[in-house]
């Protein structure tokens, strides 16, 4: 699901890397969070789908917010609250 909230467009617009270590909890769920090109994302999204799994369950989209998978409603809910956390943690 693609998300557009402010901070996940701050940082997808920026250059600044999102750190997910800032909450213990949410590196456990984020991990390591990619930066998809723009134009690798409007132009192959098989691109796109290799870089989302359950090691990197977000990536974010540059110039265009984030991109959260989950295997289930409940997982993908678990991982955009992490996600949400670590935006206003590293404000």
């Amino acid at each position: 699901m693609n998300a557009l909230p402010v901070n996940a467009t701050a940082f997808s617009i920026g250059s600044t890397q999102l750190d997910t270590r800032t909450i213990p909890e949410s590196y456990l769920f984020l991990r390591d969070v990619p930066t998809i090109p723009y134009r690798e994302a409007l132009t192959d999204p098989h691109a796109v789908a290799r870089r989302l799994g359950p090691d990197h369950p977000v990536a974010l989209l540059e110039l265009n917010g984030a991109l959260v998978a989950g295997k289930t409603c409940s997982t993908y809910l678990i991982v955009w609250k992490s996600l949400k956390r670590s935006f206003k943690a590293a404000r």
